[in-house]
């Protein structure tokens, strides 16, 4: 039985990166529109607890989980036994 083609096995990939770029990039938007709020507020508020600037905190975490999220786990190459560049999956599929 032969191996199924790269392409099939990780077709998933776009799907993946799209994902945790997503995050990052709600995250920096969040983020700015809070800034901008802190820089000219709004003059009469009605929101509960504005003064926590709760759009601030979550566009921070958003963006650090995006950016760790897509650093950390990104698609890496690694070199096999003969010294060619391929997958990690693959290595460890082979071995």
């Amino acid at each position: 039985m032969q191996p199924a083609p790269s392409w099939t096995r990780y077709s998933h990939a776009p799907f993946v990166v799209s994902r945790r770029l997503s995050l990052a990039v709600n995250g920096a938007l969040v983020l700015l529109a809070g800034i901008h709020q802190l820089i000219s507020p709004p003059a009469n508020p009605h929101i509960v607890l504005f003064h926590l600037h709760a759009n601030v905190w979550w566009g921070a975490i958003m963006l650090l989980v995006g950016l760790f999220y897509t650093i950390r786990f990104r698609p890496s190459r690694t070199k096999d036994v003969e010294g060619r560049l391929v997958d990690t999956k693959e290595a460890t599929w082979r071995s």
